[in-house]
Protein backbone atom coordinates (compact mmCIF):
# COMPACT_ATOMS: atom_id res chain seq x y z
CA UNK A 1 0.00 0.00 0.00
CA UNK A 2 1.20 3.42 -0.93
CA UNK A 3 1.19 6.45 1.54
CA UNK A 4 -0.22 9.62 0.65
CA UNK A 5 1.78 12.71 0.93
CA UNK A 6 -1.45 15.42 1.71
CA UNK A 7 -3.12 13.01 4.70
CA UNK A 8 -0.53 10.89 5.51
CA UNK A 9 -3.09 7.91 5.27
CA UNK A 10 -2.21 4.88 3.43
CA UNK A 11 -3.94 4.48 0.13
CA UNK A 12 -5.36 0.98 -0.84
CA UNK A 13 -4.35 1.18 -4.46
CA UNK A 14 -1.11 -0.18 -5.13
CA UNK A 15 0.98 0.81 -8.06
CA UNK A 16 1.80 -2.27 -10.55
CA UNK A 17 5.38 -3.67 -10.86
CA UNK A 18 6.80 -4.21 -14.19
CA UNK A 19 7.79 -7.16 -15.14
CA UNK A 20 11.75 -7.96 -15.24
CA UNK A 21 13.24 -9.18 -18.62
CA UNK A 22 16.72 -10.37 -18.87
CA UNK A 23 18.71 -10.05 -22.00
CA UNK A 24 20.53 -13.30 -22.72
CA UNK A 25 23.69 -13.05 -23.88
CA UNK A 26 23.25 -15.99 -26.39
CA UNK A 27 21.70 -16.63 -29.48
CA UNK A 28 18.25 -18.67 -29.66
CA UNK A 29 18.61 -22.38 -31.11
CA UNK A 30 17.40 -22.80 -34.48
CA UNK A 31 16.70 -25.96 -35.49
CA UNK A 32 18.07 -27.25 -38.96
CA UNK A 33 15.72 -27.23 -41.92
CA UNK A 34 16.01 -30.09 -44.45
CA UNK A 35 15.10 -28.79 -47.91
CA UNK A 36 12.73 -31.04 -49.40
CA UNK A 37 12.39 -30.91 -53.27
CA UNK A 38 8.34 -31.01 -53.94
CA UNK A 39 9.23 -32.11 -57.59
CA UNK A 40 8.34 -35.76 -57.99
CA UNK A 41 10.01 -37.61 -60.91
CA UNK A 42 7.99 -39.19 -63.86
CA UNK A 43 9.69 -42.88 -62.70
CA UNK A 44 8.15 -43.08 -59.86
CA UNK A 45 4.67 -43.49 -61.46
CA UNK A 46 3.86 -46.42 -63.22
CA UNK A 47 2.78 -46.52 -67.03
CA UNK A 48 0.52 -43.51 -68.12
CA UNK A 49 -3.64 -44.24 -69.16
CA UNK A 50 -4.04 -42.95 -71.86
CA UNK A 51 -7.64 -43.00 -73.85
CA UNK A 52 -7.59 -45.20 -75.89
CA UNK A 53 -6.53 -47.89 -72.95
CA UNK A 54 -9.42 -46.39 -70.94
CA UNK A 55 -11.72 -46.92 -73.24
CA UNK A 56 -10.75 -50.73 -73.96
CA UNK A 57 -10.58 -51.25 -70.25
CA UNK A 58 -14.24 -49.34 -70.09
CA UNK A 59 -15.40 -51.96 -72.83
CA UNK A 60 -14.35 -54.96 -71.22
CA UNK A 61 -16.11 -54.19 -67.85
CA UNK A 62 -19.47 -52.80 -70.15
CA UNK A 63 -19.46 -55.30 -72.57
CA UNK A 64 -20.63 -52.30 -75.02
CA UNK A 65 -19.45 -51.71 -78.52
CA UNK A 66 -16.45 -49.49 -79.15
CA UNK A 67 -18.16 -46.47 -80.58
CA UNK A 68 -20.63 -46.19 -78.18
CA UNK A 69 -17.89 -46.68 -75.24
CA UNK A 70 -15.52 -44.04 -76.78
CA UNK A 71 -18.35 -41.62 -77.08
CA UNK A 72 -19.46 -42.37 -73.46
CA UNK A 73 -15.94 -42.22 -72.34
CA UNK A 74 -15.09 -38.72 -74.52
CA UNK A 75 -18.27 -37.06 -72.91
CA UNK A 76 -17.58 -38.30 -68.90
CA UNK A 77 -13.99 -36.33 -69.38
CA UNK A 78 -15.24 -33.26 -71.55
CA UNK A 79 -17.97 -33.28 -68.28
CA UNK A 80 -15.70 -33.63 -65.62
CA UNK A 81 -12.63 -31.36 -67.38
CA UNK A 82 -15.60 -28.40 -67.72
CA UNK A 83 -16.92 -28.68 -63.86
CA UNK A 84 -12.97 -28.39 -62.93
CA UNK A 85 -12.19 -25.30 -64.92
CA UNK A 86 -15.62 -23.63 -63.77
CA UNK A 87 -14.26 -24.49 -59.83
CA UNK A 88 -16.50 -26.99 -58.99
CA UNK A 89 -15.82 -29.91 -56.45
CA UNK A 90 -16.17 -33.27 -58.30
CA UNK A 91 -17.37 -36.26 -55.97
CA UNK A 92 -17.86 -39.07 -57.97
CA UNK A 93 -16.92 -42.36 -56.34
CA UNK A 94 -14.60 -43.44 -55.80
CA UNK A 95 -12.48 -40.73 -56.53
CA UNK A 96 -14.52 -38.96 -53.64
CA UNK A 97 -13.90 -35.56 -54.28
CA UNK A 98 -11.69 -33.95 -57.30
CA UNK A 99 -10.61 -30.07 -56.52
CA UNK A 100 -8.76 -27.82 -57.99
CA UNK A 101 -5.46 -26.59 -56.51
CA UNK A 102 -3.99 -24.04 -59.10
CA UNK A 103 -5.32 -23.10 -61.90
CA UNK A 104 -3.17 -20.87 -64.83
CA UNK A 105 -4.10 -20.12 -68.15
CA UNK A 106 -2.53 -20.74 -70.87
CA UNK A 107 -2.46 -20.76 -74.67
CA UNK A 108 -3.27 -24.23 -74.92
CA UNK A 109 -6.19 -24.07 -72.77
CA UNK A 110 -6.00 -24.35 -68.32
CA UNK A 111 -3.35 -25.57 -66.58
CA UNK A 112 -5.14 -27.31 -63.54
CA UNK A 113 -3.66 -28.81 -60.32
CA UNK A 114 -6.01 -31.20 -59.08
CA UNK A 115 -6.29 -33.13 -55.46
CA UNK A 116 -8.00 -35.50 -55.34
CA UNK A 117 -9.05 -38.22 -52.61
CA UNK A 118 -8.48 -41.95 -53.77
CA UNK A 119 -10.26 -44.72 -51.53
CA UNK A 120 -7.61 -46.59 -51.06
CA UNK A 121 -7.77 -50.46 -52.61
CA UNK A 122 -8.30 -53.25 -49.98
CA UNK A 123 -5.26 -55.52 -50.00
CA UNK A 124 -5.36 -59.09 -48.85
CA UNK A 125 -2.69 -59.83 -46.07
CA UNK A 126 -1.70 -62.42 -48.58
CA UNK A 127 -0.60 -59.69 -51.19
CA UNK A 128 2.17 -58.41 -49.19
CA UNK A 129 5.45 -58.66 -49.21
CA UNK A 130 7.18 -61.34 -46.97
Amino acid sequence: MAKSENSGVKSETAKPRKASVRKSNTAPVVPELKVVSAEVEETDFQEVLKKKELVELVMARTSSRKGVTRETVEACLEVLGEMLVEGREVSVPPFHKLRVAKMKEGSGGHLLTIKARVKSPKVEISDLPT
